[in-house]
C-alpha cells in the first residue's frame, strides 16, 4: 500500500510542480487527518500584462450608442419617443402649445437629443484617456 502511496504522491508533485517541503510534513502528506496529498499552487503575482487599445472618437460614440440603446432604459426611451410622435399626429389640433411642445421634446430625446449628448461624451472620455 505504501508503494502505491509513494507513486501517487510523486505523481501528485510532478503534476503541481511544487517545491519540496512547502506546506507538507516529510512524507510529502500535509498534517491533516485525511492523508490527502496537498496540491496548493501559488500564483505568482509579479507577472503581468498591459494592454493599450487605441479608441478614436467614433469609435467610443458607437459603444455608447449601443450601450444605452440596448439596456431597457434606452428601449423605454426609444418607446416613449415613438408614442409621443403617434399623439402628436393623431391628437394635435385642440392641444395648448405648451403641452405640444412637451410632446415635441418627448419625441425628440431619443432619435435626436441623446446621440447629441453621447457624442460629446465620448470626445470628452477619450480626450480624457490621452496622456
Amino acid at each position: 500500500m505504501d508503494k502505491v502511496k509513494e507513486e501517487s504522491l510523486q505523481a501528485a508533485k510532478e503534476a503541481v510542480d511544487l517545491p519540496e517541503g512547502e506546506g507538507r510534513d516529510e512524507e510529502g502528506w500535509d498534517d491533516g487527518e485525511d492523508d490527502e496529498p496537498v496540491m496548493e499552487r501559488t500564483m505568482d503575482t509579479t507577472d503581468s500584462v498591459e494592454i493599450s487599445v487605441l479608441l478614436s472618437n467614433k469609435d467610443m460614440f458607437r459603444y455608447l450608442l449601443r450601450h444605452n440603446y440596448t439596456r431597457p432604459s434606452g428601449v423605454i426611451g426609444v418607446a416613449l419617443g415613438l408614442l409621443a410622435v403617434v399623439l402628436i399626429l393623431r391628437y394635435h389640433q385642440g392641444w395648448p402649445a405648451e403641452t405640444l411642445m412637451t410632446f415635441v421634446l418627448i419625441a425628440m430625446w431619443a432619435p435626436v437629443m441623446q446621440p447629441i449628448q453621447l457624442r460629446s461624451k465620448a470626445k470628452r472620455q477619450i480626450k480624457m484617456q490621452k496622456m
